[in-house]
């Protein structure tokens, strides 16, 4: 009857440990799913600002290669200028 005894309370002991083991996986999963749900709306977030950002970079660029070309042709007429005054004198 104490062999009995011994493996009920073996067992009841056992049951505990797994009980446990069962609430930390569970506990990991909830955690891992919050962890995932964050990390998604994070980078949606981080999409949305890229997407408001995109625009005024290609505006900036465009602003900045008219400004160039606008300066590159006053240089070249510039320059057009100041070798037809050295030829002519």
């Amino acid at each position: 009857m104490s062999d009995i005894q011994k493996y009920l309370d073996e067992s009841k002991n056992n049951i505990r440990d797994l009980v446990a083991e069962i609430e930390k996986f569970k506990s990991a999963r909830i955690l891992n799913e919050k962890a995932t749900n964050a990390l998604l709306a994070t980078t949606n977030a981080l999409d949305i600002i890229h997407k408001k950002i995109e625009p005024f970079q290609t505006q900036e660029i465009r602003k900045f290669l008219f400004i160039f070309l606008g300066l590159s042709i006053l240089n070249t007429l510039l320059l057009t200028a100041v070798l037809a005054l050295t030829i002519f004198n």
